[in-house]
């Protein structure tokens, strides 16, 4: 976007309701996905030489797929949300000056994200085993299972430049594109007529159904409630995207050195404790009421 273009566009829809901005926000981020399923696709058939179809790649066992797939997401993750929200954030000239927050309120915001991945987990036990009555929930299980298989494929490649690729596509972008998106557009889009804890609550829901995860929809809604809360006290964006980006890329991590497939309930426990501390501690030092 030349500078003259820039200018003249800047602001444009600054005077325009929230729902005409969620509106576009919500259309461009369908033309993000498009452009990027219809471009991604193809590139990653010439660069990677893939003869499958898209559908075929998933279950493919050659590397060369595994590069494709993750090349088609770090496109979606741009497309579909980073680059939505700074075109919104343009349009409607949306710029927040971060509060000042105490160290500690920021301490205790990494330690609740660190330790929330020791017993969010657990939630998705519980879900999976819920009965999922009907063809919608052997859909939605069998959609979720899929997922599930594509990051286990990820994460099963052991080399250390597949670990910093997925970090990097699974960890860091994802953080950038999806909280500039939820926390630093979509939020301030939902502040013209709501209150703010109607604000951080549809913040988290819409980044949860976002998702599309039904079995881990219950953690992914409190870390987006929680992210949503802590850009509300904060303003931060460069904050929520650094929570983010630790809570992916903590997992990555984990499952990368660990054996381990789930986390000792002794360990859960002790993660939930330092969460409900961690939280407790920066509501009271937060010196900003939800209301």
């Amino acid at each position: 976007m030349s500078g003259k273009l820039r200018e003249m566009t800047h602001g444009i829809w600054e005077e325009k309701t929230g729902f005409h901005q969620f509106f576009w926000l919500a259309m461009m981020m369908v033309g993000g996905l498009g452009i990027a399923a219809s471009l991604g696709v193809p590139i990653a058939k010439s660069v990677f030489n893939l003869h499958l179809n898209f559908e075929a790649w998933f279950d493919a066992e050659e590397y060369k797929y595994v590069q494709g797939i993750r090349w088609v997401q770090a496109l979606v993750s741009l497309m579909t949300f980073l680059i939505p929200a700074l075109l919104l954030r343009h349009f409607a000239a949306l710029k927040e000056n971060a509060f000042p927050v105490s160290s500690g309120f920021k301490i205790g915001a990494f330690l609740f994200m660190i330790s929330s991945l020791f017993w969010i987990g657990l939630l998705s036990e519980w879900m999976q085993s819920l009965p999922w009555p009907g063809a919608w929930g052997q859909a939605l299980l069998d959609e979720q299972a899929k997922q599930d298989a594509l990051v286990d494929k990820f994460l099963s490649l052991n080399s250390p430049l597949d670990l910093l690729l997925n970090i990097i596509v699974l960890a860091l972008l994802p953080a950038v594109g999806e909280e500039f998106l939820f926390r630093g557009t979509l939020m301030p889009i939902l502040w013209k007529k709501n209150k703010p804890w109607v604000v951080i609550l549809l913040s988290g829901l819409i980044f949860a159904l976002v998702h599309q995860q039904a079995i881990h929809f219950p953690g992914i809604l409190i870390l987006g409630v929680f992210l949503a809360w802590v850009y509300f006290h904060t303003r931060d964006l460069l904050l929520v995207i650094g929570l983010h980006f630790l809570n992916n890329a903590w997992l990555i991590l984990w499952m990368y050195f660990s054996n381990l497939d789930a986390f000792p309930w002794t360990l859960s426990l002790a993660g939930f404790i330092v969460s409900l501390a961690s939280f407790g501690f920066m509501a009271k030092i937060s010196g900003r009421k939800v209301s």
